[in-house]
């Protein structure tokens, strides 16, 4: 509803394929948050109490949530706020990863 779109919907639309890119961050962002949430929540109905939470970048808000500091919507709608940030403010960037044998050395 806050933005209009449906993760769904584009996840699962007929055009979609497994190796397509799944880059934009308005969705790759929402959909860290909602499993980083789901996760947390099935934890806690199934008895797995926390002392504390710790969270980093995107899991700040799921941590936030967990710890009652914010209301599951609050959070969402930063993290979609924060993508829709990024998208409008930020040049496009990437990640790359180095695998490389950690017993060389």
């Amino acid at each position: 509803d806050l933005t209009g779109l449906s993760i769904l919907d584009h996840l699962y639309h007929d055009q979609f394929k497994k190796n397509d890119s799944f880059s934009r961050t308005l969705f790759t962002h929402s959909s860290i948050f909602m499993v980083e949430y789901a996760l947390a929540s099935l934890l806690l109905e199934q008895g797995v109490i926390p002392d504390y939470v710790l969270g980093v970048s995107l899991g700040e808000f799921c941590a936030a949530v967990i710890a009652g500091y914010l209301t599951f919507e609050e959070a969402f709608q930063a993290v979609i706020i924060q993508a829709q940030m990024l998208e409008t403010y930020c040049p496009p960037g990437a990640m790359m990863e180095i695998i490389h044998p950690h017993n060389l050395y």
